[in-house]
């Protein structure tokens, strides 16, 4: 190893030796070597002394001479307690000077690859993408690794826009404009809940174009998967009905077309398929047993999420049902409810002592 360059003023000083030579190489873009080299050698090629390859650039070092009276006097560094120079590994740079780090074609916001409206998923590699001057900040990031694409939306409605399925730490932004210098963020996000992807939900409007950008957290790259789908909402999640007869509604919310069933025959729906907005009615029967749930599950075609559920709970039903044969049940309970435990004790009282004098005592109505 050894490196060839005019440090401090001299003309020229070569250093090649037995001591110049590759002293750590752990790291991932540069190496530590023993380089006999002087201030001022920065920049200068650090050659392979074999086979003459460029290894590196020497971009730093510890100082290698201090000033002793009116002499310079050279320092020499020891192995085991000394900061050697540090070499930029060639590696990270000749893919520019051979062509070969060549940016992907949706780098710059003029060149929005076409996200096509008959799919929900693309995927590309931000590998070599750069940041482009006048680039906002997606996200509140730096960034530095960006892509474009270019989406138009076919509906009205809203749609999840993810990156779940990349291979790194994502950055993720929505934008309408036509140009870097105009464009208003409608959506951004870093990190989804416990995830380094990124995901936001968009409410798109018909025929609007929308720009994505997604670039790499502190300049990450790697494998992006891009994924714009139709969300998928049933509200409310929980609906808690009495133990009679009756009906209750949830609220399906989508541009898609979506199925739903019931697990209970106790709770029936009135539709079992839709398209777009809907509205599920229940229609629950009594129950006479212990508190009981029904879960009804509505499953989108090309939603995100694919299925959402929504659950009935029941109560049990303590109204008495006295003038239909086979249907009495908890009369006790529910006049104990309704009048109390001591009015209820005299009605009993009275009662037992009506019984004993049948013939003269009657109750004014």
């Amino acid at each position: 190893m050894g490196v060839i360059g005019h440090p401090s003023g001299l003309p020229k000083k070569i250093a090649f030796g037995s001591e110049t030579r590759v002293r750590k190489n752990d790291a991932q873009g540069f190496f530590y070597a023993n380089l006999d080299s002087y201030g001022g050698n920065s920049g200068s090629p650090v050659f392979n002394a074999e086979d003459g390859f460029v290894e590196g650039i020497l971009v730093r070092g510890n100082t290698d001479f201090v000033l002793n009276g009116d002499c310079f006097r050279s320092n020499i560094l020891q192995n085991d307690n000394e900061s050697p120079e540090q070499v930029s590994k060639s590696a990270t740079f000749a893919g520019w000077i051979y062509g070969n780090n060549v940016p992907p074609e949706n780098d710059l916001f003029a060149n929005a690859a076409l996200f096509p409206q008959e799919t929900t998923r693309v995927t590309g590699t931000n590998v070599y993408a750069t940041r482009e001057p006048g680039e906002p900040e997606h996200a509140n990031d730096s960034g530095g690794a960006s892509l474009w694409w270019r989406w138009t939306a076919p509906f009205s409605g809203v749609v999840l826009v993810s990156t779940q399925g990349s291979t790194f730490d994502t950055l993720l932004a929505v934008y309408t404009g036509d140009a870097l210098f105009n464009l208003s963020a409608i959506a951004a996000n870093d990190d989804m809940p416990y995830s380094r992807q990124s995901q936001v939900s968009l409410p798109a409007i018909q025929d609007t174009v929308y720009y994505i950008a997604v670039d790499g957290y502190r300049g990450e790259q790697g494998g992006i998967t891009l994924e714009v789908t139709p969300s998928l909402v049933v509200t409310p999640g929980t609906r808690t009905v009495a133990g009679d007869n009756g009906t209750t509604t949830f609220t399906v919310q989508t541009i898609a077309s979506w199925t739903a069933v019931s697990d209970q025959a106790w709770a029936s729906l009135d539709v079992t398929s839709g398209e777009g907005d809907g509205m599920l009615t229940v229609a629950y029967s009594a129950n006479s047993g212990e508190e009981r749930n029904a879960t009804i599950t509505v499953t989108g075609q090309g939603t995100s999420p694919p299925w959402t559920a929504a659950i009935v709970i029941q109560q049990p039903d303590l109204m008495p049902c006295c003038c239909s044969p086979g249907m009495q049940k908890h009369v006790i309970p529910d006049l104990r409810h309704l009048l109390g435990d001591g009015l209820l004790l005299v009605l009993a009282f009275a009662g037992l002592w009506a019984g004993s004098f049948p013939g003269r005592t009657r109750f004014r109505p």
